[in-house]
C-alpha cells in the first residue's frame, strides 16, 4: 500500500488525465523526471506511484522507452468493473461474518450521516461514510481485497472527488446515498448477502453517473497540469 501523500496525488492526476483523454496518441506519460518536475516532488515519488498503477494494470512500464497506459481510455472502465465486483465481493463477504461491534460502529455512522443529510452538511456527511465503509470492510475479513479497493477507491478513481463534492450539495442526491447506506447497514444487520451486494451496485451506479457527468471538470484539471509540460 502507498503511504506517501505525494504518490497518491500523481495516481490521481495520471488517472484524470486518461479519464479526460489528455494521453498521447502512443499511450505514453511523460517521464518521471518531467512528472517528478511538475508535482514538485522526487523521482522515486513519482516511480512508488507508477508501479502502483502498473500493479492494478493500469500502466506498463518498458525499459528503456517509457511509461505506457495500458489501452486508453477503455482500461478505466475496466478498473471500475473490477472495483465494482471486488467491492460487491466484500460486500457478500461481510455480511456473513460481521460482529455486532461493527453493526454497532456502522449504526452510529449511518445515522450520523443521515443527520448530516437532513442538515445538507456534505463536509459532515463525508466524514462518517469513510468509517462506515472501512468498518465493513474489516468485516470482510480480507486485507488483501480491502488493499486493492482501496488503492482503486482513493488513487485511480479518486479524482471523482472532483464532481462528488459537488454532487454531494445537492439535497436529493445526498437524501437517496444516505437511503442506500441504509439499506445496505440493514443487509449487513439481516446478515444477507444478496441485499448487500444489491445495494453496493446502487452505490456505485450513482458514482459512475457523477463521474460521467463530472468529465468537463476532470478535462479542464487534466489540461491545466498539462498545459505546465507541452
Amino acid at each position: 500500500m502507498i503511504h506517501d501523500r505525494s504518490a497518491w496525488q500523481i495516481i490521481q492526476s495520471i488517472s484524470g488525465w486518461i479519464a479526460a483523454g489528455e494521453i498521447a496518441d502512443d499511450g505514453s506519460l511523460p517521464s518521471l523526471k518531467v512528472l517528478a518536475e511538475l508535482f514538485g516532488v522526487s523521482v522515486m515519488t513519482v516511480r512508488a506511484a507508477v508501479i502502483g498503477l502498473e500493479t492494478v494494470g493500469i500502466v506498463r512500464m518498458a525499459h528503456g522507452k517509457g511509461v505506457f497506459v495500458v489501452s486508453p481510455p477503455t482500461i478505466l472502465e475496466s478498473a471500475f468493473r473490477t472495483r465494482r465486483d471486488l467491492e460487491a465481493l466484500m460486500a457478500r463477504r461481510a455480511a456473513v461474518a460481521i460482529c455486532d461491534s461493527e453493526i454497532d460502529e456502522m449504526r452510529r455512522h449511518v445515522v450520523a450521516m443521515q443527520d448530516a443529510a437532513e442538515r445538507r452538511d456534505a463536509n459532515a456527511y463525508r466524514t462518517h461514510d469513510a468509517p462506515f465503509h472501512a468498518a465493513a470492510f474489516r468485516a470482510a475479513a480480507s486485507p488483501i481485497l480491502g488493499s486493492i479497493v482501496t488503492f482503486l477507491k482513493h488513487g485511480v478513481f479518486s479524482f471523482e472527488s472532483l464532481a462528488l463534492g459537488e454532487t454531494l450539495r445537492d439535497p436529493d442526491y445526498l437524501a437517496e446515498s444516505n437511503k442506500i447506506h441504509w439499506d445496505f447497514f440493514d443487509a449487513m444487520v439481516d446478515r444477507d448477502p444478496d441485499r448487500a451486494e444489491a445495494a453496493v451496485h446502487r452505490h456505485l451506479d450513482r458514482i459512475d453517473s457523477v463521474r460521467s457527468r463530472s468529465l468537463g471538470s476532470i478535462c479542464a484539471k487534466a489540461k491545466t497540469e498539462l498545459a505546465q509540460i507541452r
